[in-house]
Parts: structure tokens; sequence; C-alpha cells
């Protein structure tokens, strides 16, 4: 392989690779204008018809094989249902919930899932290393 070849391969990457990470950025934007509240229905609706697809395509492109159920992980890499809050599933409130009404809404379709941090630095105190949550993967 010529080391044009490879130079190319390794722009086009790069290249894919910073737009994931646009796209992703667009969507987060738009999801905290939501839970805001400061951005109506249709207007949120219509930004995410136009992100998701197109940042579906761009990481499939970028890394096929992360989507196989094989590299599934559980929400939280190296924890289990066993961190999910309650007993028997009561958190999860299905009933009066719309994605769309940002933070005045109805229900809670989601298990909390506690991760041993009460320094909120985001280290589990049992384990040295950061636990990759949603902010710290924004911050790669």
């Amino acid at each position: 392989m010529s080391l044009f070849y490879l130079l190319a391969l390794a722009t086009v990457a790069l290249a894919q690779e910073q737009q994931v990470k646009t796209l992703a950025a667009q969507f987060d934007s738009v999801n905290t204008l939501v839970k805001d509240n400061e951005i109506d229905k249709a207007q949120a609706l219509k930004k995410l018809q136009d992100i998701l697809p197109e940042l579906q395509a761009a990481y499939n492109k970028l890394k096929p094989d992360e989507a196989k159920k094989e590299k599934w992980v559980f929400p939280i890499e190296g924890y289990s249902s066993k961190n999910i809050g309650g007993t028997r599933g009561e958190g999860y409130i299905l009933s009066g919930y719309d994605y769309f009404d940002g933070n005045k809404h109805g229900g809670h379709p989601a298990h909390d899932i506690f991760i041993h941090d009460k320094n909120q630095d985001s280290k589990d105190e049992f384990y040295p290393k950061p636990v990759d949550t949603y902010q710290n993967l924004l911050q790669k």
C-alpha cells in the first residue's frame, strides 16, 4: 500500500469522525433546548428529523461494527441491573411522558442507574478510573 493511499484513508477517517462529533453536538444542543423548554415541539421535531438520520449514517460509516449486538454493554460499562434504583422497577413510569415537554413532563420512562460517586467527580469510589457517563463521553 502506498503512503499516499494510507494518508488518504486517514484523512477520510478523521473527516468522518469530525462529522459524527459535529452532528452529536447538534443533537445535544437540541436536546438541551427541549429539556429547558426553549424550543417548541414542531421546531425540535424538525431539527431532530434532520440530524438523526445523518448522524446514524455518519456513525455507521465510521464504525459499522460498533452497533453489533455482541458489542453492547449495559448502559454504563462495568455496571449491571443491580445498580438501578428501586427494587421492582417502580421508578419507571411511562404514563404522562412526552419527550418534547422537556422538564415539564409527567412520567419517568427510564431507570436511574447509580454509581458510587459521593463527591461527584465522575469516578467510582471503588475503582480509580472515570465512569463512561454521557457527560464524560462528550468531553473526550
